[in-house]
């Protein structure tokens, strides 16, 4: 149970839908890095995170280099 919770307070989570083919991106979307160097689906998970919301992704079933992106 999050601390949050223990003192009466709610917990906001995010879902992270991370379930697209990125087939209009012409395919790899989520794993594709940004100037940074870090994978687009890595920036929103941590964006979520910094605002202080827990998170939970869904991902495609078999897509196991994001799942393993997104742990």
């Amino acid at each position: 149970m999050a601390d949050a919770d223990k003192q009466g307070r709610k917990t906001a989570v995010a879902i992270l839908l991370a379930a697209g083919a990125g087939s209009r991106f012409g395919g790899g979307k989520l794993l594709h890095p940004l100037e940074d160097g870090i994978a687009i689906a890595a920036h929103a998970a941590r964006n979520l995170i910094e605002a202080g919301l827990e998170v939970m992704a869904v991902v495609r079933p078999g897509d196991f280099p994001v799942a393993e992106l997104l742990e």
